[in-house]
C-alpha cells in the first residue's frame, strides 16, 4: 500500500506488502479512519471510501455501492493506494462494515460452491485446516474470571489439551488469535468491550477456526439470549455447550465438555456456509398460509438426522419451506435437551411451518415440523428403547404409507447403517449433504461407502432436492402400479 503524506505533514508515508484487503478495511473501520482506497488489479480499477469508520461508497466501472464493493473484494490480488476522504460526501452504501465483509465472504463461498457443484468429488478447492497437533490448542474467551478459571481447570485436566490462550472479551481474543493460532475457541455470548457475535464475525473473516459457544441462556426459551445462540450458529459457530454448573455433577459435565471440544475441533470450518438472518413471519401471514389439507392427506414425511455443523442447514431449510405442501418434518438434532424448545421457538417464528419440540412420536400432520434432541419415547408412557433415530424410523416405516425422505446432514449419527438398509421401502429415499460440504462428514462418508445413500446434494439446494425426491418416488410408484 502506498500512502501519500497529507498537506499538513501529519501522518506517515510507507509501504505495506502482502496485506489482505479485508484486513485493511477492518483495521481502518475499527480505528474510525477516513480514507479512500483505490484498488488496482491489472487493467481493473475500483475505489472504496471509508468515512469515520463507515464504508460509505464504492465504485468500479459501471457498478456503484454494494455491487461495486463485492466485486472489488472478489479480486484475489493487486495493489492499492489510499487518500484522505474527510470531505467526501456521496453515500451509496448504508450497511455496516461487519455486514459487508461477511456478505463478501459469503459470496466467495457461493462461488466456491459453484466450483464444487461442477466437480463435487474434487476437494482440492477446500483447504483443510482441520489437522490437529499432538495437543489440542484451545483458547477460552469469557468475561467472567470464575468461569475462565473453571474452564481452564476442566481443559488442563486432560493431558491432550493445551490451554494456549485466555481472553476476557472479543477484542482481546482477536489479538491472541494471530499469536497462538488455536485449534478451537470457546466463546461466551455476552461480553463487554466487544461482544461474542462481533468477535465471531471477525474470526470467520480473518482466521476461520472452529468455535464452540459456551453459555447459560437461562430457562426462558423465548429470551433473546437463546436467539443469540442460534444466530451464532447461523454465522459461524460450530456447536453449543452449556456452561458448567457447580450444583450438578461436575465430573459428568467435564467429560461432556471435553468430548464436545474434541468433536468440534475436527470440523472442516472452510466448508461452513453462513445463513442469512431469516425474517420473522408475522402471525397473520403465518395463519393465512395455513395448510388447507387435512392431517389424513399428509403424503410426505421428511426425517432429518443432523449433528455438529447441521444447525445452519436446518435454519435455512425450515425457514424457507412452504407450508401448503402435504409434507411433515421430523428433525433429530444432536444438542442439549434443554435447548430443544428454544430452537423450536426460534424456528417457529421464522417459518411458515408449525415448529414444535417433542419427546414422543406426535401425529404426522401437514405443515408441521417436530424437533427432538434426546429421550424420544415411542409413546408418552414408554421408556426410550435403543437409539432414538432407529426406533423412530422403524416405527414410521411400518405405520406411515406415504413417501418417506431421509436426510442426513453434517454430524449425523445413527445406531446401525445395516438397520437402515433393512427397512428401506419402495416409497423411501435417502439423501445426504455431500461430504464435501459437511463440517463433520464421518457418518455420511461411511453411509456412502456402504451404498445406502441414493443422492448426495448441495445443502443450498436441499429444499428443491427434497421436492424432486418426493416427485421421483411418486413417479416410480405410479410406473409400478401401471398408472403411467
Amino acid at each position: 500500500m502506498e500512502n501519500k503524506i497529507p498537506k499538513n505533514n501529519e501522518g506517515f508515508a510507507g509501504t505495506l506488502s502482502n496485506i489482505d484487503l479485508t484486513d485493511l478495511i477492518q483495521m481502518c473501520c475499527i480505528s474510525l479512519s477516513s480514507l479512500s482506497i483505490v484498488v488496482i488489479k491489472d487493467d481493473l480499477k475500483g475505489t472504496i471510501v471509508i468515512k469515520k469508520g463507515d464504508v460509505i461508497h464504492a465504485v468500479y466501472s459501471d457498478l456503484v455501492g454494494e455491487k461495486a464493493f463485492y466485486e472489488i473484494l472478489g479480486w484475489k490480488s493487486g495493489r492499492f493506494e489510499t487518500f484522505d476522504s474527510q470531505n467526501y460526501s456521496e453515500v451509496t452504501i448504508k450497511q455496516n462494515y461487519q455486514y459487508l465483509l461477511m456478505e463478501a465472504a459469503h459470496r466467495e463461498d457461493e462461488k466456491l460452491a459453484d466450483k464444487l457443484e461442477k466437480n463435487p468429488d474434487n476437494k482440492n478447492y477446500l483447504p483443510d485446516n482441520s489437522h490437529i497437533a499432538e495437543k489440542l490448542k484451545i483458547m477460552i474467551v469469557d468475561d467472567s474470571p470464575v468461569m475462565r478459571r473453571i474452564l481452564c481447570d476442566i481443559f488442563t485436566s486432560d493431558d491432550n489439551i493445551d490451554v494456549a490462550g485466555i481472553a476476557e472479551n472479543g477484542e482481546e481474543a482477536l489479538v491472541l488469535l494471530d499469536k497462538i493460532k488455536p485449534d478451537i475457541i470457546t466463546l461466551d455470548v455476552n461480553m463487554p468491550v466487544m461482544s461474542g457475535s462481533t468477535a465471531l464475525k471477525h474470526i470467520m473473516i480473518k482466521n476461520p477456526c472452529p468455535v464452540v459457544i459456551i453459555s447459560n441462556p437461562g430457562n426462558d426459551t423465548h429470551a433473546d439470549s437463546h436467539t443469540g445462540i442460534f444466530d451464532f450458529l447461523r454465522i459461524g459457530a460450530v456447536d453449543y455447550i452449556k456452561k458448567p454448573v457447580r450444583q450438578e455433577n461436575m465430573l459428568a459435565q467435564e467429560q461432556q465438555i471435553i468430548k464436545k471440544v474434541f468433536q468440534v475441533s475436527k470440523a472442516k470450518i472452510n466448508n461452513f456456509k453462513r445463513v442469512k438472518n431469516p425474517k420473522i413471519i408475522p402471525y397473520n401471514e403465518k395463519i393465512s398460509s395455513s395448510c388447507s389439507l387435512s392431517s389424513a392427506d399428509c403424503k410426505n414425511l421428511v426425517i432429518i438426522n443432523s449433528g455438529i455443523g447441521g444447525f445452519s442447514e436446518i435454519i435455512r431449510l425450515v425457514s424457507g419451506y412452504p407450508k401448503n405442501s402435504g409434507t411433515c418434518f421430523f428433525i433429530f438434532q444432536d444438542m442439549p435437551s434443554e435447548l430443544t424448545e428454544a430452537f423450536a421457538f426460534y424456528l417457529d417464528k421464522r417459518s411458515r411451518l408449525d415448529v414444535l419440540a417433542v419427546d414422543y412420536i406426535p401425529p404426522i400432520i401437514n405443515g408441521h415440523c417436530y424437533i427432538n434432541a434426546d429421550n424420544l419415547n415411542l409413546n408418552k408412557e414408554d421408556k426410550p428403547i435403543g437409539y432414538k433415530f432407529d426406533d423412530f424410523l422403524m416405527s414410521v416405516s411400518e405405520s406411515f404409507d406415504g413417501n418417506i425422505i431421509i436426510v442426513f446432514l453434517s454430524g449425523a449419527q445413527a445406531g446401525s447403517i445395516n438397520n437402515i438398509k433393512k427397512i428401506k421401502k419402495k416409497n423411501m429415499k435417502i439423501i445426504a449433504q455431500h461430504p464435501s460440504y459437511c463440517l463433520i462428514p464421518d457418518f455420511i462418508e461411511e453411509a456412502v461407502r456402504k451404498e445406502i445413500i441414493d443422492q448426495k446434494v448441495n445443502p443450498l439446494n436441499l429444499s428443491e432436492e427434497i421436492d424432486k425426491s418426493i416427485s421421483a418416488i411418486d413417479v416410480k410408484i405410479d410406473v409400478k402400479q401401471g398408472n403411467i
